[in-house]
Formats: structure tokens, sequence, C-alpha cells
């Protein structure tokens, strides 16, 4: 094997150890709590309730146009 590829093999063997220490929770308690987390927070999100129009800063601005 060339130095290249053990290289490789053991910085993937070092990536593998740093995730094997990474703790796990169950999707199931996960999803949960998502969903928990979601319905508390909908009345504020403002995805699903919008922006208010006056404080949209994304708005485009007027201009000031003379006749």
């Amino acid at each position: 094997m060339s130095n290249e590829v053990i290289e490789a093999q053991k910085k993937l063997v070092e990536q593998l150890k740093i995730e094997s220490q990474v703790d796990r929770y169950p999707v199931s308690k996960t999803s949960e709590e998502l969903v928990k987390y979601i319905r508390e927070s909908q009345e504020y999100d403002p995805f699903l309730i919008g922006i208010d129009k006056k404080q949209n800063p994304f708005k485009e601005k007027s201009s000031c146009v003379v006749l």
C-alpha cells in the first residue's frame, strides 16, 4: 500500500473513533421532541404567520416620484 492510502485509512479510523463517542438518541424520542417544539413555537413562526409588511426588511423600498 502506498503512504497516501495508509494515511487516508488512519484519518478514517480517527474519524470513526470520534463518531463512536457521539451520544445517540432514539428517533422516536427526538421526533416527539421536535413535534412538541414545533407545536409550541408555531404561533411565533414568521414562515407560518407571515411578516408584518412594515417590519419586513426585504420589502422593496418605494422611491419618490415627482410628476
